[in-house]
């Protein structure tokens, strides 16, 4: 009878043991690189902010600085050159001579409404061409005839404050026009279409030589949430609308100076607009300043933000957005410990946490410092590679759960399963399967049992339980039944209840006899 040899388990069982590298990501990172030195955005308003704030807290501005402003917002000079007609001129020279125009007018009309309604028609007939949705610099009506709900609204206070009427802007969810004081009442002007005055009212028709053909409707719009805006107020939705367009840019630099501007030229009012669709002056400014400090660590450049924060801090006391400056400065710290730990510069991580720790807090602190010790030893425990490795591995840990801010036990006896399971099978290699059965045992007994090294266990005792059956096998077949009955009987001191081993030495003495 032929007795068959079988194959040893070399499979080590290390199912449930995960390695991974910690994700500390918080706004993104990207990989260090030469970068240019960075220019902070400066953190001073615009003078003429505060010189604008003061006229309006007084109650004493002209058309002339509303005019002024609204070229100030619109991020342009209303002395600028600009060439009409094939002449040479600048903003201010047109619209000086366009008011003169609508004051002389010998047509214009005595009644309010008549004359709020005939400040829309001089407007539409001499500057306002094309309604475009973002177009809401009031320079550049002056420039190709482009404008929107904010733009032409400002142009409006301008001419109708320098007409004699008593305008104020109107602010909705997405949406800007202003309201006109008549005899009979406040009176919408939806300046936005050439025929919006008291919109929904019925409007005479003309064609181009002043003849009436008919009439228009321009149908009135259900303004839910409506808010008055002063003209301080409504000047300010064109920075605003700005800051907007160069935030959806990526021009946070940019976001920054308008914003403290706005800020500044809105510091002195009495009665400030309460709108959720008028932005705060105080609250965009330090948005734009977190918007800032994200972008620059999205690039990379965790110490600038560490720089950015220290200014706007000393600058811009503690208050309602601490909170997120905290979060940033975290997501600074974690980043660039991020960073080290990817390049394997464990001691440069510890370096970074010590040197930065006073921007976070404790607990903050103790978890990134965990986070470090925790990718360093998985490091090491996945590139063991002999005995000494497994035990310089498992020393550290031992050591690290001695420690307060040491790694969580159930993360400690993670990697230890991991590095025992890993020495084990290199003693099995090197000194066979007792020794790393002995090995396992004297670990169960140390450290507890589980589930991992249970069954690792008994793939090596069923490796040697093999080897015994193989060496049985190769010497009853050569019919050599007393070596053979020795390997069975040898064996079954090692393991007296298996009933492989058993059935060999049965096997083994009936052949004998």
């Amino acid at each position: 009878m032929q007795i068959y040899t079988v194959r040893l388990q070399n499979e080590l069982y290390t199912k449930g043991v995960f390695f991974f590298l910690p994700l500390l990501l918080v706004w993104g990172i990207f990989p260090a690189a030469a970068q240019a030195k960075t220019v902070f955005p400066g953190l001073e308003p615009d003078p003429r902010a505060f010189e604008y704030a003061v006229k309006a807290e007084k109650g004493s501005l002209t058309w002339q600085d509303m005019a002024e402003m609204s070229f100030w917002a619109s991020g342009a000079d209303i002395n600028g050159a600009i060439r009409v007609n094939g002449k040479n001129s600048t903003y201010g020279e047109i619209i000086r001579a366009a008011i003169a125009e609508l004051q002389n007018a010998p047509d214009i009309p005595n009644s309010l409404r008549e004359r709020g309604e005939y400040v829309l028609t001089f407007l539409y007939k001499k500057f306002l061409k094309t309604y475009s949705l973002r177009q809401t610099e009031i320079d550049v009506i002056f420039r190709s005839g482009y404008y929107n709900c904010v733009s032409s609204a400002a142009l409006y206070l301008i001419f109708g404050t320098a007409a004699g009427l008593e305008i104020e802007g109107v602010l909705t969810k997405d949406h800007a026009f202003v309201s006109v004081q008549t005899e009979e009442g406040a009176i919408d002007v939806e300046t936005t279409n050439r025929y919006g005055f008291d919109p929904g009212n019925r409007k005479e028709f003309q064609d181009g030589f002043g003849k009436a053909t008919g009439f228009a409707y321009v149908p009135a719009k259900n303004y839910r949430d409506r808010s008055p805006l002063s003209s301080l107020e409504l000047i300010s939705v064109i920075f605003s609308n700005r800051i907007s367009d160069l935030q959806s840019r990526g021009r946070y630099n940019e976001a920054i100076q308008l914003a403290l501007d706005r800020s500044a030229m809105l510091s002195r009012r009495k009665n400030p607009v309460d709108s959720p669709y008028f932005l705060d002056p105080e609250k965009d400014v330090l948005d734009r300043l977190m918007f800032y400090g994200s972008n620059l660590l999205k690039s990379g450049k965790e110490e600038d933000v560490f720089k950015w924060i220290d200014l706007t801090s000393d600058k811009f006391p503690p208050g309602e957005y601490d909170g997120k400056r905290k979060e940033l400065d975290y997501a600074a710290v974690n980043n660039l410990i991020l960073k080290h730990v990817k390049a394997g510069n464990y001691s440069e991580a510890r370096n970074t946490l010590s040197r930065e720790a006073f921007r976070i807090d404790a607990d903050s602190a103790a978890k990134l410092g965990v986070i470090i010790l925790d990718t360093e030893l998985t490091g090491k425990t996945q590139k063991i590679r002999t005995i000494a490795d497994a035990e310089a591995i498992l020393a550290l840990i031992d050591e690290s759960e001695q420690d307060a801010d040491g790694l969580p036990p159930e993360r400690a006896v993670e990697l230890r399963n991991f590095a025992l399971v890993k020495k084990s099978e290199l003693i099995s290699k090197e000194q066979g399967w007792p020794a790393a059965i002995e090995f396992l045992e004297t670990s169960i007994a140390r450290y507890g049992a589980n589930a991992l090294l249970e069954k690792n266990l008994q793939v090596f005792r069923s490796n040697y339980v093999a080897d015994f059956h193989n060496a049985f096998a190769r010497a009853y077949n050569r019919r050599n039944y007393t070596e053979a009955i020795k390997i069975a009987e040898e064996a079954l001191k090692e393991f007296p209840e298996n009933r492989q081993l058993t059935a060999d030495l049965d096997t083994a003495r009936k052949a004998a006899n």
